[in-house]
């Protein structure tokens, strides 16, 4: 067999609709924001360290969420409702984002006394799917983007705020 249609073949068998609906939830107030920045956005600085490592592991959850189409055959049960519960609570730090001024500072002012909660409220939600999932390398590409994605958030509102 030619080794393109067994690559093919490998993308097509482990590539998860579940896993790019996951994505989507994530992702999709993110894209939002980009259409409807803040109205008071002023360039801040962030530590490259921590830029390169949320961004390769958003990347690399990313991808282990699109190409792992045998985690989410899981019954639900606590882990899955718990990461709900976070992606609803990221939700509503959206929400307030969207519907209440769209102010720079909305973006990372805690929300129900959680600090920087649209970095904190995902990232929860990502490792409760990954304990649900049992899938040890979202979990570890999950702390790679926490470990970056985190800090980063606490320093721009330090400067905002």
């Amino acid at each position: 067999m030619d080794i393109r249609l067994k690559m093919w073949q490998t993308v097509k068998d482990n590539f998860s609709l579940k896993g790019l609906a996951m994505v989507v939830v994530i992702l999709f107030p993110s894209i939002l924001l980009t259409l409807f920045p803040p109205i008071d956005y002023a360039p801040v600085s962030s530590s490259l360290t921590l830029t390169v490592l949320e961004n390769v592991g958003r990347i690399a959850v990313i991808a282990i969420l699109l190409f792992s189409a045998r985690s989410f055959d899981r019954r639900l049960d606590i882990w899955f409702v718990l990461a709900s519960i976070f992606a609803a609570l990221y939700y509503a730090g959206w929400f307030r984002y969207f519907f209440t001024g769209q102010t720079h500072e909305l973006l990372y002012r805690p929300l129900f006394a959680v600090p920087v909660p649209l970095a904190v409220f995902p990232v929860l939600a990502l490792a409760f799917l990954a304990i649900w999932t049992r899938n040890i390398a979202l979990a570890l590409a999950l702390l790679i983007m926490a470990v970056g994605h985190i800090p980063s958030s606490f320093s721009i509102y330090r400067e905002v705020a």
